[in-house]
């Protein structure tokens, strides 16, 4: 389902025209987090000596020095699982 999208310049008091967003959940909506949590339950390691922390929409891999899988390879793993669930991983963290 589609939802138009609105935005407003506050500054010329001009209002853009609507687009099409198809897939999307407003941010800080009740529902966002719920999905979020539903999403990320089947993303794991590819090695068990490797670990992955999930705490509401942070994700964190942890590889250590020595192990089977190396980090790219999990790392990879991590970025196809993302796609294939169409979420847009944020490479940039503040």
């Amino acid at each position: 389902m589609q939802q138009p999208y609105r935005d407003t310049d506050n500054d010329t008091n001009t209002v853009s025209t609507l687009v099409d967003i198809g897939l999307s959940i407003v941010q800080g909506s009740e529902i966002g987090p719920t999905l979020y949590i539903i999403m990320k339950s089947d993303l794991s390691t590819l090695s068990a000596l490797n670990d992955i922390f999930k705490y509401a929409n942070d994700t964190t891999l942890l590889v250590p020095q020595h192990t089977d899988t190396k980090l790219h390879q999990e790392f990879n793993h991590v970025r196809s699982w993302a796609a294939n669930n169409r979420l847009i991983l944020n490479f940039i963290y503040n």
